[in-house]
């Protein structure tokens, strides 16, 4: 250690030169505070000379916005139709009042056909017959013949009364003949439909039934020239509604050798609820 620091003592500078440089660090020291002493007075002497600036915090309104456009009310909703105003109930129709079953109509008596007289067969005169000749006579004795004996004249039919007795009244002209009876038949022609009944209504509700036979006489012509109820039913609506079908309806002449004549026939007609 002695001899460290005896080497530094013999190395050591001058003492003079020790305190210049002393003297130089102090005024380097003094020169670097006088420098910043100088520096900092400048800085505040510009501070306080520069112009004082007023800073005002002013609030800026907000720029005002454009409103948006205001929105398209929605389309009125079309008008309800009011509901249709029903119409009145319709009454319910009146029940008919049922009739009282009619006491059933006595059959009437079918006019039979009155015959026409049959004219008389006018009496002719019987011829009286001419006597045989008689021969001629001869040599022997003749033999006469008895005449023939002549029948007794027709007995005269007696005068009326006020006519004279002596003499036969003559008989007078006879009328031209009448017309031909009509021929009863079992089958007839039509000119078309057979005739069709209609069901009264009436007999409907009553629940009538039954069957009519109607006697049709048919002139030449092959019309209608009477219809007679041959055969009720036992209610008269069916037997009128019958007559009228036998009326309307449409028939053939009849006709035997080309020749027409008048005809009869018995129509039947079978009234069934079913069947209408």
């Amino acid at each position: 250690m002695s001899a460290i620091a005896a080497s530094w003592k013999s190395s050591a500078p001058p003492s003079w030169l020790r305190m210049g440089a002393g003297f130089t660090v102090i005024a380097l020291h003094a020169a670097v505070v006088a420098a910043i002493f100088i520096m900092g007075k400048t800085a505040v002497t510009e501070i306080a000379s520069a112009p004082v600036v007023q800073v005002r915090f002013v609030q800026i309104a907000p720029e005002p916005q454009q409103a948006p456009p205001a929105p398209t009310p929605p389309a009125p909703p079309p008008p309800v139709p009011a509901p249709p105003v029903p119409p009145p109930p319709v009454p319910p129709p009146p029940q008919p009042v049922p009739e009282p079953p009619k006491p059933k109509p006595v059959p009437k008596p079918i006019p039979k056909p009155v015959p026409k007289p049959t004219p008389k067969p006018v009496a002719r005169p019987i011829p009286t017959p001419e006597p045989a000749p008689q021969p001629d006579p001869t040599p022997s004795a003749p033999v006469e013949t008895a005449p023939a004996p002549s029948p007794p004249p027709a007995a005269a039919a007696p005068p009326p009364s006020g006519a004279p007795t002596g003499a036969a009244a003559p008989a007078g002209p006879t009328g031209p003949p009448g017309p031909p009876q009509p021929k009863m038949i079992g089958h007839i022609d039509y000119l078309g439909a057979p005739p069709t009944p209609v069901f009264p209504s009436i007999s409907r509700r009553m629940r009538e039934e039954g069957v009519v036979v109607v006697r049709v006489q048919i002139n030449t012509k092959g019309y209608v020239d009477q219809a007679t109820i041959q055969k009720s039913s036992g209610y008269e609506r069916l037997d009128e509604s019958a007559l009228q079908a036998v009326r309307r309806a449409a028939f053939k002449p009849y006709t035997e050798n080309g020749v027409a004549y008048p005809a009869l026939a018995d129509i039947p007609f079978n009234f069934k609820l079913k069947d209408f």
